[in-house]
């Protein structure tokens, strides 16, 4: 059987991380939470404001730098004393 001329195929990739998602990467589902706000900056586009739900301040960074790999500044603004 012939398949003909061989031809060479380039995959595009990737030029940007992905986020990392996931229970315990990007998110929790314990039942002891606050909400967190987080300011999340990007060398291109407009800044955005997160409430992410997290056991702590540094769970909640955490989360956020998983969600936005390409931010470049991640701001705690407060801890929101309602819990779920």
């Amino acid at each position: 059987m012939t398949w003909g001329k061989q031809a060479n195929f380039v995959l595009p990739q990737a030029s940007e991380p992905l986020p990392n998602l996931g229970e315990g990467v990007s998110r929790t589902s314990a039942s002891k939470t606050s909400l967190f706000e987080i300011h999340i900056s990007f060398q291109a586009g407009s800044p955005i404001k997160e409430w992410i739900r997290a056991a702590s301040k540094r769970q909640a960074i955490k989360f956020a730098k998983n969600r936005h790999p390409l931010a470049t500044t991640i701001l705690f603004i407060k801890k929101h004393a309602s819990h779920f």
